[in-house]
């Protein structure tokens, strides 16, 4: 359970019941930890289009708030505002829902799973690698791993491209401007070399 969605959820049924309005909470964490944890705003507009004070509509908001098991306390506070303080009980068993759940750690799925193909890394194979093709194969692999864990279907496909020009290329560049000796002493340069100066051509 994700504590924000579930208090905008409460927030909103509480506006609904107070006042038979629908109308967004606006709730925000708190700056200072001593007004609560958070802070519901949507009294503030909601006011307006009821022609009441909001310090009139806020409190039966925070009445209808501090009902709720997961608040320990709800008080109307400043020109309107419903500063919502959670329930310690609550927030532990919130945590431990999360902790109890191995295979997702807490995050939701998705309602529609999809199947994706994530295409990544890629490295030019008659090349040397080196350590900038980390970047996108971690970044690739996070992604694939990221959508797995929503619920998605993903294949991770690390795409090679077009390795037969490669390697012609460098068949060819060996014939002409290649070195026996040199590759011999040391391939992968000879290669790398090589490689560079069909490139240049």
């Amino acid at each position: 359970m994700r504590v924000l969605p579930f208090l905008e959820d409460l927030g909103r049924k509480a506006i609904l019941e107070a006042w038979g309005e629908e109308a967004d909470p606006i709730l925000r964490p708190t700056v200072d930890a001593r007004h609560g944890d958070y802070q519901l705003n949507g009294a503030m507009g909601l006011a307006k289009k009821l022609g009441k004070s909001p310090r009139d509509i806020a409190g039966p908001i925070a009445e209808r708030l501090a009902a709720s098991e997961a608040v320990a306390k709800a008080e109307v506070a400043g020109p309107g505002f419903v500063n919502v303080t959670l329930h310690d009980t609550w927030i532990a068993r919130a945590l431990d829902m999360r902790v109890s759940d191995a295979e997702h750690d807490g995050v939701p799925t998705v309602d529609k799973p999809a199947k994706i193909v994530v295409d990544f890394s890629g490295p030019n194979i008659a090349k040397q690698m080196h350590v900038g093709h980390l970047r996108s194969t971690i970044i690739g692999d996070s992604v694939v791993r990221m959508l797995r864990v929503v619920g998605h279907e993903v294949i991770g496909d690390n795409h090679l491209g077009d390795w037969g020009t490669q390697f012609g290329l460098l068949i060819v560049g060996s014939s002409e401007w290649g070195s026996k000796e040199a590759m011999e002493a040391d391939p992968i340069e000879e290669l790398e070399r090589v490689q560079t100066r069909v490139e240049a051509s």
